[in-house]
């Protein structure tokens, strides 16, 4: 520092009041820091310890809300196309005639995310493929299995007509035979029954191949046809059958007065 004049008022250093009667003064300061545990020697000298530490990260809502949005993002990827997420794990209940491979192949959910199946579409896609379901439901669950409950259609008879045979159920739907070894009666039909009248938005496979008289009459002559006799149709006399006796008897188109006809064919006899 320059040479200072000498003043009349003292000059402070550290605490310390000179005497102004010195000519020359110079200011000196030192900054010396406290010994602390964390000290090192060297040399002889404490020098201080040097600390590192990383800055402090905040996160505020908007930062957990970004993090969250990530996250559902990578999930939905990875249900869509990791292995263990498609549907390929099946449960089928309910089905006594229709195959599961056949029921599995019709949902068509091979190489699908469980996470994109629509129950919807499989079970208007096995209505469809199958006129002997009258009803399916159908669950998902995570992470790859698709649970498929099913109604069928119970058959009564088979009906064989011009080399084809479908069977029918109670209420006349008619749907292909599932199995060739089931004990059911066989109709022999020279011609097709009479045509039934439907609603015009009416499913192709829910349409029914029998009136419901005439299924009827098909369930009481099942319960009532004579040993040995074989059930017939003709689309002028209707449904009955061929008495091994040599004749043959016929119950018309309708299940009206059924009992009372059988009554007059036993009193024939």
């Amino acid at each position: 520092s320059e040479p200072q004049e000498e003043k009349s008022m003292p000059t402070t250093f550290r605490g310390i009041t000179t005497s102004p009667s010195k000519r020359l003064q110079q200011r000196m300061e030192f900054s010396q820091m406290a010994p602390t545990e964390n000290t090192r020697k060297w040399g002889g000298v404490k020098l201080p310890a040097f600390h590192f530490s990383l800055p402090r990260l905040d996160f505020g809502a908007r930062m957990y809300s970004l993090m969250l949005v990530l996250f559902c993002f990578f999930d939905l990827y990875v249900m869509q196309t990791n292995s263990f997420f498609m549907a390929n794990n099946f449960q089928i209940n309910g089905n006594i005639y229709v195959k599961s491979e056949d029921i599995q192949t019709a949902a068509k959910t091979s190489n699908v995310a469980s996470a994109s199946v629509n129950p919807e579409e499989i079970r208007s896609r096995l209505l469809a493929s199958f006129p002997d379901i009258t009803e399916a439901n159908i669950e998902v669950k995570l992470p790859n299995k698709i649970i498929i409950t099913i109604m069928e259609r119970s058959p009564l008879a088979a009906w064989q007509q011009d080399g084809q045979v479908v069977w029918v159920d109670m209420q006349g739907y008619a749907f292909p035979p599932r199995e060739q070894d089931v004990n059911i009666p066989l109709i022999s039909a020279t011609g097709a029954p009479p045509v039934v009248q439907t609603e015009p938005n009416q499913p192709e496979n829910a349409k029914p191949f029998l009136p419901a008289e005439l299924a009827s009459s098909i369930a009481f002559i099942i319960k009532n046809l004579p040993e040995g006799a074989t059930m017939i149709y003709e689309p002028e006399y209707g449904l009955g059958w061929s008495d091994p006796r040599g004749f043959k008897v016929f119950l018309g188109n309708n299940a009206k007065n059924n009992p009372l006809k059988l009554q007059v064919y036993q009193a024939m006899l």
